[in-house]
C-alpha cells in the first residue's frame, strides 16, 4: 500500500574543513512529525533544517550544549510557525539527533523515534522513549515486551512545537572500530521489531551488502 504523505525527515551535515570536523564532528536528524498530514510534514522538515542550521552556525565546540540548544532552537522555530498559522496549531514533531565527534557519540532526544548502537552482532537502544507506555514500564506498571502492542503504545509525552519549550535528553557513548548507529523513527521500530532489525542488520552484513541495502531491507520489512 503506496502512502499519501510521509512525515518523517532527516538531515545529515559535516564541515568540509578538517578542522571545523575535529570540532563539531558529523550531525544526524531524523524527526517524525504530526499534527495531520500537512502539519507533520512541515513541522519535521523545520526541526531538521533548523537544528543543523543552529549546529552548523554555534561558534563553540561545545557538542552538549551545541546539540540540546540546536534541538531548543528547532522547537522553537516550529511552535511559532504554528503559532502564525492556525491551520497548524498543534503541529509538532520527534526528533533524535546524534553527533559523532572523536571517537564518541552524543545522542539529543525528544519523543519515540529512536537511535540504536550495533556492536559484536548484537544491538542496543541509546535512546528512551518519551511515551505514555515506556513511563508505565518505568513505573512498573507494564512489562518491556507488552510495549509494541500495547493499544496506546503511539501516545508520546514530550514533542518539538507543542510547547514554547522543551526538554531535550542528552547522552553520549564512546564508540569503537566496525560499530555501527541506526537511527530511526517509529514507522521502523514500531513494526519491526529489534530482534527482526538485528537480524537483517547482520545478514546483510554477512552478505556483504552494502550500509543502504541494509537500509533498505529494513524500509522493506
Amino acid at each position: 500500500m503506496a502512502r499519501t504523505a510521509n512525515e518523517d525527515f532527516f538531515g545529515y551535515w559535516e564541515p568540509d574543513d578538517d578542522r571545523a570536523f575535529d570540532l563539531k564532528g558529523r550531525l544526524v536528524v531524523v524527526c517524525d512529525g504530526m499534527g495531520g498530514h500537512i502539519g507533520g510534514e512541515i513541522a519535521s522538515r523545520m526541526a531538521v533544517k533548523e537544528c543543523i542550521s543552529f549546529y552548523e552556525s554555534s561558534p563553540s565546540d561545545d557538542i552538549v550544549d551545541n546539540l540540546r540548544k540546536s534541538i531548543e532552537r528547532a522547537n522553537a522555530a516550529v511552535h511559532g510557525e504554528a503559532r502564525k498559522q492556525p491551520e497548524l496549531m498543534g503541529m509538532g514533531t520527534t526528533c533524535t539527533a546524534m553527533v559523532h565527534r572523536r571517537g564518541v557519540v552524543y545522542f539529543g532526544q525528544v519523543g519515540d523515534s529512536r537511535a540504536y548502537l550495533l556492536r559484536g552482532g548484537a544491538m542496543k537502544h541509546m535512546t528512551k522513549d518519551h511515551s505514555l507506555v515506556q513511563q508505565l514500564v518505568d513505573e512498573g506498571l507494564l512489562d518491556e515486551s507488552e510495549m509494541e502492542t500495547h493499544p496506546d503504545k503511539n501516545v508520546i509525552l514530550r514533542s518539538l512545537g507543542v510547547k514554547p519549550d522543551v526538554e531535550v535528553d542528552v547522552s553520549h557513548v564512546p564508540i569503537i572500530n566496525d560499530d555501527l548507529l541506526l537511527l530511526c523513527s517509529d514507522g521502523l521500530s514500531g513494526l519491526v521489531s529489534d530482534a527482526e532489525m538485528l537480524a537483517i542488520v547482520n545478514q546483510g552484513l554477512a552478505n556483504s551488502g552494502s550500509l543502504r541495502q541494509i537500509c533498505e531491507s529494513l524500509i522493506d520489512a
